[in-house]
């Protein structure tokens, strides 16, 4: 076993004679790949290139692994490689390449039918990758920034699948087969072309879910999901509903979601109803064209709720929501009064900065750990009929508002 962090040009001069040597990294090297043909032995190996100007010295090209026949673990950073000739490395169970910008293709990962995790980052001139057909046992598939990337086919052949992330795939459009991949946890699709996620509603252990910066109209009833935790949804300029229809909004989310996000989705006009159940803590609709925040009356568990810049008239009675620490309308310039708000003890945030038709906010005497209340460009709020606990700071102007506002 060696670990070395060693930064030198002769690095391979270590390494001679090294033939029965199990495990390699070497963080931060700088100078030429070393020569790892005569370690037939390896099991492990990571190799991250320094980021230093030296980098520029070393021939894009190929690392070969023609003899690494017992390779489990390989992971490689910040090299300048444009091929990657994996052909023998027939036992390889975990593979993940970070920053290698140019690498534009694998050859002979098809053969690695024993991968169970792929993981690659920053490979942004990556243009095509082998179908998924030929890794049965994948459990964790991660390739992120492949903006180049057009297409994966294979999907329907990995029914063990639990991690998908797909992120900043701005070209990819569809996957097909992924209806198959009913075993799946975590599906983070964010920043790819993505319109159609109908196919979500039958993944039953599904925990988290990003669809963030995609093309998606609607999110499916997930009701079934029982086991979901987090929902983001953010900057889905196309996105309208939540359930089935403008007409029908109906238990779209189960009880287990604890954070649900769809900040900046423009389109979004309406939430549905969280049942007294429900476990979310955390709501930020902020930047959408919602007008009723009654689907969170019930919500007891609600911790922090973003609003802000939204279409909202009034904010409902949230008597029930004891725990609420955060609650943010700023921006809200339709909104006119606040003043039917009790309850609520747990306040420590209140932000209506720029509600320029607010001229009424609660009694917030009881929110005991409220420091400071901004009513930055909400001029029609009088300021001597404001109750604040003791010790509360009651903000009008722009030279009074402190580092947090």
């Amino acid at each position: 076993y060696l670990r070395t962090f060693i930064r030198s040009v002769y690095i391979s001069l270590i390494l001679e004679g090294a033939v029965n040597l199990r495990s390699l990294h070497l963080n931060d090297f700088v100078g030429e790949y070393p020569d790892i043909t005569s370690m037939e032995s390896l099991e492990v190996l990571s190799l991250y290139h320094a980021q230093t100007k030296s980098r520029r010295t070393l021939q894009l090209g190929r690392l070969d692994f023609c003899r690494s026949s017992n390779l489990d673990t390989l992971f490689l950073g910040n090299l300048p490689l444009n091929l990657l000739n994996l052909n023998q490395a027939v036992q390889l169970r975990v593979f993940g390449v970070w920053d290698c910008r140019q690498l534009e293709t694998f050859e002979g990962l098809e053969a690695l039918v024993k991968l169970e995790r792929i993981g690659l980052r920053a490979c942004s001139s990556l243009l095509q990758f082998p179908s998924l057909v030929n890794f049965p046992s994948l459990k964790k598939f991660e390739l992120r920034g492949a903006a180049k990337l057009k297409e994966i086919h294979g999907f329907a052949n990995l029914t063990g699948l639990e991690d998908l992330v797909l992120e900043g795939g701005e070209e990819l459009r569809e996957l097909p087969g992924i209806e198959a991949c009913t075993g799946l946890t975590v599906v983070d699709l964010s920043g790819t072309s993505i319109g159609d996620c109908s196919w979500i509603s039958v993944m039953k252990d599904l925990t988290f879910i990003n669809f963030s910066d995609t093309k998606i109209r609607s999110v499916p009833d997930c009701s079934g999901l029982t086991k979901l935790s987090k929902l983001r949804v953010d900057n889905c300029p196309a996105l309208e509903t939540l359930g089935i229809s403008n007409f029908e909004i109906r238990a779209t989310f189960p009880e287990s979601l604890q954070v649900f996000t769809a900040e900046n989705s423009r389109s979004l006009n309406s939430i549905p109803h969280f049942k007294s159940e429900s476990a979310l803590y955390y709501l930020d609709i902020s930047g959408t064209c919602v007008q009723d925040l009654s689907g969170v009356m019930d919500c007891k568990h609600l911790q922090k709720l973003f609003c802000a810049f939204t279409l909202i008239t009034s904010v409902p009675d949230l008597n029930c929501l004891a725990k609420l620490v955060v609650l943010d309308v700023s921006g809200c310039e339709r909104l006119t009064r606040m003043d039917n708000l009790k309850g609520l003890f747990a306040l420590e945030n209140l932000d209506v900065r720029g509600c320029s038709s607010l001229f009424a906010l609660p009694d917030l005497g009881m929110s005991k750990g409220l420091t400071a209340v901004s009513l930055l460009n909400s001029p029609l709020v009088d300021p001597n009929l404001v109750k604040l606990p003791i010790g509360s700071t009651l903000v009008l102007d722009i030279k009074d508002a402190s580092d947090e506002y």
